[in-house]
């Protein structure tokens, strides 16, 4: 090899080693200029740079899409489309970390919907920047904070029902989701006193499963019609093409007890209800009135039916066979007027509380009314109790019941004795043609326990309900034996040796028994009076 030939080899390794150093970029611009292979992998570096600039703009856009107040007023309307509701409000839409989130929407129910009025805050569910642009978009699961909503009862007709119903099944081909997570939800549903009801403050967990949707709640309250704010352990409800089925639900009080029922809700205009109950020793106190706290206490079982509708003429109508079983009672202490007599009159016995170990009853409830039927309690051999009695509990049919029960209330008074306003003590006195220190005695006694001769002022909340009904009582045979007048007209009975009083129920609470009461007070004034 010359000398020159070792030159240039030389000069050519120095030069290729100083343009594997200049990089890759250097060694493709300044290779074969006029090359097929340049060529392309200049075309390729160009299309590879504007696909990146068109991506970041892409991004840019979808990000901005995503975000933008426009996507979220769509999504709105496409959420109350899908519910056949009309959107009232939106307000806190925002989106982060493939999440989207409004902080409440509002919607106003139409006749294509199952709800009146809907509220919902706190609303977040799965949306990434691609969602809605290529395929079906799928939400997976939907979480609210809080949704209140206004359930409809039922409609004007059939189809309308149906309509509105049909829309909880509602599916939208571009957004598919399979979960509702809410972490309170508030449902009520009723259009009158009478069959109106709701759930409070309870947690619920919908999935969707094979056309059906299956709801379970925890935590909270449920109340339909003397059912007042029972706490929820365990709900399910199945949601259908069929209808609602609640398949369990446990509930308490916070007294104690277990109410249980199971209960199939049809469609239709006036969707009917077949259902089961059962009480196991749930305390009376957290199914009665607060005003009744002070009256009647204790626990009680029973098993029951449930018929009728949410938005039928009787409303849900709910029938129960209550016992005492176990360690069930039912005290009852003396607030009721002709109680306190016998309290002051009977010598020997005390009324003061009176505890029911032994028992059962039928009791109904529908239309505002509670009726009870076959009535027979015992509290030993102090006292038993058997009978019908019906309450007006609204102020529907007060009316009605006021005219048809007056009659036959004033007729039974009047075989009592007399109960007329002008009858006073000392007219029951100078019937007896006797008048003694005792009768001043007893009449004491009265006043001290509470009770005079007209006992007509009682605590101003219990005038609301309407009583109807009659009491067949007994006592020990010795009751009125300090009372001859009393013991003449109420002798024990031949059979049993007990004595047997018919007490007529009629009028508001604090109105029962009063005339009665009356007639014992003055009557037993008289317990050494001798007989005529």
């Amino acid at each position: 090899m010359s000398i020159s030939e070792d030159k240039k080899e030389t000069f050519n390794d120095q030069m290729n080693d100083w343009v594997s150093r200049q990089g890759l970029w250097f060694q493709l611009r300044h290779s074969g200029g006029h090359s097929f292979i340049g060529k392309m992998i200049r075309l390729c570096i160009r299309v590879t740079l504007v696909i990146i600039v068109l991506s970041m703009a892409g991004l840019y856009f979808l990000k901005k899409r995503v975000a933008s107040p426009k996507l979220a007023s769509e999504i709105a309307e496409n959420i109350s489309t899908s519910l056949g509701a009309e959107l009232e409000n939106m307000s806190g839409y925002r989106h982060h970390a493939n999440q989207a989130s409004f902080s409440q929407l509002v919607m106003l129910g139409g006749d294509s919907s199952f709800f009146d009025k809907a509220e919902v805050e706190g609303m977040r569910f799965n949306m990434s920047m691609f969602d809605g642009i290529f395929g079906a978009w799928d939400g997976g699961g939907i979480s609210i904070g809080r949704l209140a909503l206004d359930i409809k009862a039922g409609a004007e007709n059939d189809e309308l029902a149906q309509q509105a119903y049909d829309s909880l099944f509602t599916s939208s081909p571009n957004y598919r989701f399979n979960r509702l997570d809410v972490e309170e939800v508030e449902l009520k549903w009723g259009y009158s006193e009478k069959n109106r009801g709701a759930i409070t403050g309870s947690a619920m967990r919908g999935r969707r499963d094979d056309g059906r949707w299956i709801l379970n709640f925890k935590g909270g309250t449920f109340s339909q019609n003397w059912i007042h704010s029972f706490d929820i352990v365990e709900m399910q409800v199945v949601c259908s093409d069929e209808g609602v089925e609640i398949t369990e639900a446990v509930l308490t009080s916070e007294d104690g007890g277990t109410f249980r029922y199971q209960l199939e809700l049809g469609a239709g205009g006036q969707p009917s209800l077949a259902g089961k109950i059962e009480l196991k020793s749930f305390p009376l106190n957290s199914l009665l009135p607060d005003r009744f706290h002070s009256w009647v206490s204790g626990s009680v079982s029973g098993t029951g039916k449930v018929t009728g509708s949410t938005n039928g003429a009787e409303g849900v109508v709910i029938a129960m066979d209550v016992e005492l079983s176990g360690a069930d009672s039912i005290v009852v202490r003396s607030k009721l007027p002709v109680i306190r007599a016998l309290d002051t009159i009977d010598l020997y016995n005390s009324y003061g509380r009176i505890d029911f170990k032994q028992g059962r009853f039928k009791m109904t409830t529908r239309r505002g009314l509670v009726e009870i039927h076959d009535l027979d309690m015992k509290a030993g051999n102090l006292l038993s109790v058997k009978g019908d009695i019906m309450v007006v509990r609204t102020g529907e049919g007060i009316q009605e019941f006021e005219a048809t029960m007056a009659s036959k209330a004033d007729e039974k008074l009047q075989q009592l004795g007399k109960t007329d306003d002008n009858y006073s003590l000392r007219d029951a006195v100078g019937d007896a043609q006797l008048i003694d220190k005792e009768s001043v005695e007893l009449e004491s006694q009265a006043k001290e326990k509470g009770v005079v001769a007209k006992i007509n002022v009682m605590q101003p909340e219990l005038a609301e309900a309407h009583y109807s009904g009659m009491l067949d009582i007994t006592l020990q045979g010795d009751a009125f034996d300090k009372s001859n007048l009393l013991k003449k007209e109420y002798p024990p009975n031949a059979d049993t040796g007990r004595i047997h009083i018919e007490v007529p129920l009629f009028g508001k609470l604090g109105e029962l028994t009063v005339s009665q009461a009356e007639m014992f007070y003055m009557k037993g004034r008289n317990r050494r009076a001798l007989d005529e």
